[in-house]
């Protein structure tokens, strides 16, 4: 039964102003018995967000009531999203060497935790695997297997290894715009303008980099064969994801066990050039939304 499913990884949730899905979150965490939780959480800009960053406190010392360490990290001051993910997860892996990382808007299904603790053990040596993903947004290409390996990195929730993080982390000491236009043949245009932007200072995000790290070290990441979470932070309030784009509609469903492993580690084409069109067109689209949005009635 799915709701017997069980995962002793630790769980990072990376928090800011939205204590609207938490309860939620720790229910479905207690659910599948983890002992350890992580909580890192973004510093306040206004009073608005001191409120909200309340009401999470209290709610993790109200809900977090069975055996489990709960460990929560509050920066002092706001980072915005590209540099309190980083500081989040850099914590939480210098806390682990292996584990779950949640933001504060995604509710996976139950079989997500331990397709992701079964895999973490699997793959622990294998430095080509930068991360398991929970994400599939198609489900309808078939796999031979119960999941499959991309090109990509989607991350409305997933797990990784503090090697793979720390190696990351070490990667971008050295990312340089000169670096990166040494590499542009490697990047689609889109991707590529992505992370220059990203550099620049002019997009407040963390994915792109972590995507240059995964195409300079010519790695891969995992995806299930079904979509196992569901993103539910879409609208004013999100930092990227303010409109309601067919990935928010997709329903999670579960992963059935024992696990049914590929044959071999390979990328699966098919999937991997989807999932790129796919990142090249929601950002173009998001793009072109805002600068009209910008504009004068």
């Amino acid at each position: 039964m799915i709701s017997k499913l069980t995962s002793k990884t630790p769980v990072l949730i990376l928090a800011f102003n939205r204590p609207k899905f938490l309860s939620s979150q720790l229910e479905l965490i207690k659910s599948v018995g983890t002992t350890k939780i992580y909580v890192s959480i973004d510093g306040k800009r206004n009073e608005y967000d001191s409120k909200q960053i309340d009401k999470i406190l209290k709610i993790l010392d109200s809900e977090v009531t069975w055996d489990c360490e709960l460990h929560v990290h509050q920066i002092d001051k706001n980072l915005g999203c590209k540099k309190a993910v980083t500081e989040g997860i850099s914590w939480f892996f210098s806390n682990e060497d292996r584990g779950i990382i949640l933001e504060d808007d995604i509710l996976p299904d139950f079989s997500f935790f331990q397709y992701c603790s079964e895999l973490l053990n699997r793959y622990k040596d294998n430095k080509q695997i930068l991360l398991i993903s929970g994400d599939n947004f198609f489900p309808e290409i078939p796999t031979e297997a119960d999941y499959d390996f991309i090109k990509h990195t989607p991350i409305w929730g997933w797990a990784s290894w503090s090697d793979r993080w720390n190696n990351h982390i070490k990667s971008l000491e050295n990312l340089t715009l000169k670096l990166l236009k040494k590499n542009k043949d490697k990047f689609t245009i889109n991707q590529y303008k992505l992370i220059e932007k990203t550099l620049e200072g002019k997009i407040n995000s963390w994915a792109y980099l972590l995507f240059f790290t995964l195409v300079m070290n010519d790695q891969m990441v995992i995806i299930p064969k079904v979509h196992l979470v569901s993103n539910l932070g879409s609208g004013t309030a999100s930092t990227h994801t303010k409109l309601p784009l067919f990935q928010f509609m997709l329903p999670k469903q579960s992963l059935l066990f024992p696990i049914n492993h590929p044959k071999e580690i390979k990328l699966n084409l098919s999937l991997s050039s989807r999932s790129n069109i796919l990142y090249s067109r929601f950002h173009l689209l998001l793009k072109t939304l805002f600068n009209l949005l910008k504009k004068p009635l």
